[in-house]
């Protein structure tokens, strides 16, 4: 029979298998501001917002069937700074995260011998960010207001070259590390010349301009094409610094912007992601069909530098993996390799092969009920600590896009 536990973080031990491979020496989870998987898609290539990415990703992994942890920044990199899945809390301001949780990711790495760095192009007292950070493990925590350098501020931090480039200066070779980045180009306000910085689309390309609905310009889209092209030269520049490097590239939550007024349930939800390291790579062959989510980036990484036997917690599970059901929850959604469903209407999935909508509560009904149980676990997790009583059922889950737990509200950024 099933075992019972509890104990929950008894239910979500992992043991690594080992990795005969090329260890990294250096990790770089980067996540970008507001980075959708919809300008990888073919059909929007004419805006030239995601070249530097595709570059990237043709040297190294592409997930397309990948989501998000969440629908905004701060519980989107909750999910990177504790490794628990969003179960609609708001952990920078809860006081069961005043330690750190057996899933934190930076705990886990210090473990391994990494040097655990975070790296927010904004400022670290909005949301409690920092202390947030240093909290769950983090040795270092580096903002927007260590980035300026004699620059003008501005409202939300520096922008990505200034990020970029503080990074370099600031991730040596004496020891190895891990360092999570978080971004701000594509984010309000949107100051930057970007004609003049060299974006090429001034005007709707015509294949686009029977979509076009005009509420977002040009202008604002090509902020993302410059985060796109200090994206790829950071990661180009590090390759070529730190050779044995790994980067997992993906965006905090779709950025609510694109070029018609009706994204499908793929283009309103689904994130960045792509994994490039020559080196650390080479040896990876990746199954042929693939889906995740946030929390299953950690466990990838732990899993390329850890011994065999290793033990971690993990709400995921290694993307590199054969599995025989991928798939990629996150708190609004769910993803496989052929649809995506939103958990507010899970009866209706859209097919990733076609884009066409179908009726299919069969597919999705059980993959909804196990996202429930995720959330609730890590809800009971956060609340209540690691003990049930025995034999007692858990709490149900969070309604979705619900008010977080603390009572305060977040911004949707």
């Amino acid at each position: 029979g099933v075992p019972i536990h509890t104990n929950l973080d008894q239910m979500i031990i992992r043991r690594a298998p080992g990795n005969t491979g090329q260890k990294p020496r250096h990790i770089f989870v980067i996540v970008m501001e507001s980075h959708d998987a919809w300008p990888m898609m073919d059909q929007y290539r004419s805006l030239r917002l995601a070249e530097g990415l595709r570059e990237l990703a043709q040297g190294g992994i592409r997930i397309p069937a990948f989501l998000p942890a969440s629908d905004g920044t701060v519980s989107s990199m909750s999910t990177f700074i504790t490794g628990l899945p969003d179960a609609g809390i708001q952990l920078n301001l809860h006081a069961g995260a005043r330690t750190p949780f057996p899933t934190a990711p930076a705990e886990i790495f210090k473990r391994l011998g990494y040097r655990t760095r975070m790296f927010r192009a904004g400022f670290l007292s909005w949301q409690d960010y920092g202390d947030y950070c240093v909290r769950q493990g983090f040795e270092e925590v580096h903002g927007g207001g260590h980035m300026f350098q004699g620059g003008d501020p501005r409202e939300w931090g520096v922008d990505d070259d200034r990020l970029f480039s503080y990074v370099q200066q600031h991730t040596p070779d004496d020891a190895p590390s891990f360092n999570i980045l978080l971004s701000r180009t594509f984010h309000p306000p949107y100051g930057l010349d970007v004609f003049g910085m060299g974006y090429p689309v001034r005007e709707i390309p015509p294949d686009l301009k029977a979509l076009y609905d005009r509420k977002t310009s040009l202008s604002i889209f090509g902020h993302l094409w410059f985060a796109d092209r200090e994206l790829r030269r950071f990661v180009l520049e590090t390759e070529r610094r730190l050779p044995n490097s790994v980067f997992a590239i993906t965006g905090d939550h779709w950025s609510r912007r694109s070029i018609g007024s009706r994204p499908n349930l793929y283009e309103r939800n689904a994130v960045t992601m792509v994994w490039r390291g020559s080196n650390v790579l080479a040896g990876v062959r990746p199954p042929p069909r693939m889906a995740g989510a946030h929390i299953d980036i950690v466990p990838t990484l732990v899993e390329m530098v850890a011994p065999a036997g290793f033990e971690y917690h993990a709400f995921g599970r290694n993307l590199f993996l054969p599995h025989p059901a991928p798939v990629g929850f996150g708190h609004n959604a769910v993803v496989t390799p052929d649809f995506v469903f939103e958990m507010a209407n899970p009866s209706q999935v859209l097919s990733l092969l076609d884009m066409v909508l179908q009726q299919r509560p069969d597919l999705a009904t059980p993959l909804a009920l196990r996202n429930r149980a995720i959330q609730a676990v890590a809800w009971w997790r956060v609340v209540k600590g690691p003990f049930l009583p025995s034999g007692a059922p858990l709490p149900p889950p969070v309604a979705w896009r619900s008010q977080r737990v603390t009572g305060a509200s977040e911004s949707t950024h």
